[in-house]
């Protein structure tokens, strides 16, 4: 589910967890003295980062431990990337993951390197940036986004989805020419460690609202109800009306035939 550039992979196995720093630490040592094959520590490692990401836990060791499993011919490298991007969130210090990016952006992002990986590299860095804006440095972005003119499509299609990503969290951060018309220089990430404070308990107002049509609907219903009875009453005095002038002119008939034998 993406919401404000930010995707949360969850299910109920990792969100029912008792104490999800401790399984994470247990399993990440467990990690760290396995042999078996890519395919199960790949498991491994993703559980964990799932468990980091959904609870936000600070498992420091774990992303230089992924470090080295970043090259570009790297067997499974982009489930490995998917790895890392699932266990960053913003209580994770910047300078813990600068690191990881400046090896992703040598070994992926450069002219020797194939389109493909060099188009792998942009995209990983738009959604650990999207995650942590604060990890990247206004010199290597500066250098990321010289790559929308690329010849290659996908790779300057992935410079131009990091170039719009900062134009809407920090355009600071770029040169004037890139940051387009009417931006907006005050915006700016939190800085580490600061939560939005709520005001307001959230959807308070999606029920404030339809505590209001709901009031609405009974006010127009009760106008429809007077509106009803006051048109039966009508209809009621009319056929009251309509009774009493046939009743008169039967009176008037009787009286008429009463007088007509007395004169008899």
């Amino acid at each position: 589910r993406r919401e404000a550039g930010y995707v949360s992979e969850s299910f109920a196995a990792i969100q029912l967890l008792h104490d999800p720093q401790e399984y994470a630490e247990r399993l990440f040592a467990r990690l760290l003295k396995a042999n078996e094959r890519l395919e199960t520590r790949l498991c491994m490692m993703s559980v964990i980062s799932r468990a980091v990401g959904v609870h936000k836990l600070q498992l420091l060791n774990f992303y230089p431990f992924l470090q080295k499993y970043i090259q570009p011919h790297q067997r499974d490298v982009t489930q490995i990337l998917a790895i890392l991007v699932q266990a960053v969130h913003e209580l994770v210090p910047p300078d813990a993951l600068e690191p990881v990016l400046k090896q992703l952006a040598d070994q992926f992002i450069n002219d020797r390197t194939r389109p493909e990986a060099m188009a792998v590299g942009l995209k990983t860095v738009r959604e650990l940036a999207a995650r942590s804006p604060l990890i990247i440095t206004p010199d290597l972005l500066q250098d990321l986004v010289q790559y929308r003119k690329y010849k290659h499509k996908e790779v300057s299609g992935a410079a131009r989805a990091l170039l719009a990503l900062f134009r809407q969290l920090d355009p600071s951060m770029l040169a004037k020419k890139d940051r387009g018309k009417g931006a907006n220089l005050g915006a700016k990430p939190l800085a580490f460690g600061d939560v939005p404070l709520a005001d307001r308990i959230e959807g308070v107002d999606l029920l404030q609202a339809a505590e209001l049509r709901g009031s609405d609907g009974e006010d127009n219903s009760d106008s429809d109800g007077d509106n009803g009875s006051g048109s039966e009453g009508d209809d009621d005095a009319e056929e009251g009306v309509q009774l009493g002038s046939d009743a008169d002119s039967d009176a008037a008939s009787g009286s008429d035939g009463s007088d007509a034998e007395g004169d008899e």
